[in-house]
């Protein structure tokens, strides 16, 4: 009765990412042990309790919970090649370009509800990220040199420069409400580009399409607050933060997720969406003695499983444990697997999605 975890004992491997030769005699640590003339390190832990963590001097540390028998970490080394822009990618959905398609054309009083019913679609393309990278990722490496120009008049005509690897299906609208108002916004970027890191194996890549739809945001509470906006001489900024709440609950929606784990950094950065409608579900939060005066945002995210970066074999015809290895991998990684068959503690097979 009682009592804490079962420990037991693991294996954990450490390499290096790029050149996949083990870390070894103290060139890097699991959780503050140094590794052996093997690059490995035995430690006893509490399964699926303990958080271990391999790390290097010029490497980025990684840490996972303690949940098999072996466990390999493959360490990235600090960013040293050059970085560029990417090919064009697109989103792809059944082997094709995703097809949306945002508003164009002019609208007036008589036409407006077409407009304010039609979704408007944007979404965007960075290198991925790990909780254990999402902090100290430098936002240069995340955004392209090359932009795009998005057009828009509201009293006065406007152009500002976007980051290409934001998507965004042309859209080229103009707005002519007799007497109120006077406003057009015309621009598009279907093919997005991404920084890539020159001595970079691997360039994994995450994504997302959303649309907007208007017309579920505006209330006629939200109508009223704009009136004296459009009309001149109401307060712009009071009428913004009364559509914040509106558009993030009920007009925003986020359509399709994209990951791709094992890009190389060469030729397009195409990306399979997942399309996230038919598995909507809706969470509902509370905030405990919220402060007053304060109004509260809160976002939920999936996360590509950083696990142990190999990616284990799904092969039928191979042997349990076996790992699917990339080029130069091979024998190094069979010997340390037969040595941990020979020791007893092969581990449960596992598959890795990248980082």
């Amino acid at each position: 009765m009682g009592g804490g975890a079962i420990t037991t004992t693991i294996t954990a491997y450490v390499y290096d990412d790029a050149t996949c030769d083990p870390l070894v005699s103290g060139a890097a640590t699991v959780n503050g042990q140094a590794t052996d003339a093997d690059g490995k390190v035995v430690l006893t832990v509490a399964k699926a309790a303990t958080t271990v963590t391999a790390m290097a001097p010029g490497y980025w540390a990684w840490s996972y919970k303690a949940d098999a028998a072996v466990m390999y970490f493959r360490l990235r080394g600090d960013a040293s090649g050059t970085w560029a822009d990417s090919a064009d990618g697109n989103f792809q959905d059944g082997g094709s370009a995703l097809a949306l398609d945002n508003p164009q054309g002019d609208y007036t009083l008589l036409n407006l509800g077409t407009l304010l019913s039609a979704p408007i679609y944007i979404g965007g393309v960075i290198p991925g990220l790990s909780r254990n990278t999402l902090l100290s990722t430098d936002i240069d490496h995340l955004i392209p040199e090359a932009e795009f120009d998005l057009t828009y008049s509201f009293e006065t005509d406007d152009t500002i420069a976007l980051p290409a690897n934001i998507y965004l299906p042309t859209l080229d609208i103009g707005l002519n409400l007799i007497g109120l108002v006077t406003a057009d916004a015309s621009g598009g970027n279907e093919a997005y580009k991404v920084p890539v890191n020159s001595d970079w194996a691997e360039n994994p890549l995450e994504g997302f399409v959303a649309s907007a739809t208007i017309g579920e945001a505006l209330s006629l509470d939200a109508l009223l607050d704009l009136l004296p906006v459009i009309i001149g001489g109401g307060d712009i900024m009071e009428a913004i933060l009364g559509l914040i709440e509106p558009i993030l609950n009920d007009a925003l929606l986020f359509e399709y997720q994209a990951v791709n784990p094992t890009w190389n950094g060469t030729g397009a950065p195409d990306i399979d969406v997942v399309d996230l409608i038919t598995a909507k579900e809706t969470v509902n939060l509370t905030v405990t003695n919220p402060a007053a005066g304060y109004d509260y945002l809160a976002i939920l995210a999936g996360e590509i499983p950083n696990r142990a970066l190999w990616r284990w074999a799904s092969n039928g015809s191979q042997r349990r444990g076996d790992v699917q290895r990339g080029p130069g991998c091979r024998q190094r990684l069979s010997h340390a697997r037969r040595q941990n068959q020979r020791a007893g503690r092969v581990g449960r097979q596992r598959r890795s999605v990248g980082n």
